[in-house]
């Protein structure tokens, strides 16, 4: 099972696109204004980050990937298993788990 979350936002999911098992696609969440997240902080300590989120088309979203709000996914982009993605992923691009790892960008098929 797969979720997403969040409030009134869109979520794109283009044709053919694949969402793993436990994958996590966010529309609205808060996020602390210091280095802890604490649920008894008050709103005026709370920054909410909000927005559409657009998986495009023949993408691999990984197991327990989370996509955060306003999150855009190019045509083709595989993200890895457990991966945090809060930054747009330009088409082709293979986005591995740990975010010091090499991105890849995909061959076309013109050009294998």
């Amino acid at each position: 099972h797969a979720s997403i979350t969040g409030g009134a936002h869109v979520v794109e999911i283009g044709r053919n696109s694949v969402i793993s098992y436990g994958a996590r696609i966010m529309t609205r969440t808060d996020t602390p204004h210091g280095k802890r997240m604490n649920d008894a902080s008050p709103l005026s300590q709370r920054r909410i980050r909000e927005g559409n989120v657009k998986i495009g088309s023949n993408c691999f979203i990984g197991a327990h990937a989370v996509i955060m709000p306003g999150v855009q996914v190019g045509d083709r982009a595989v993200i890895g298993v457990g991966t945090y993605v809060d930054h747009d992923v330009p088409r082709n691009t293979i986005l591995p788990p740990k975010q010091n790892l090499l991105q890849r960008t995909r061959k076309t098929l013109k050009s294998l």
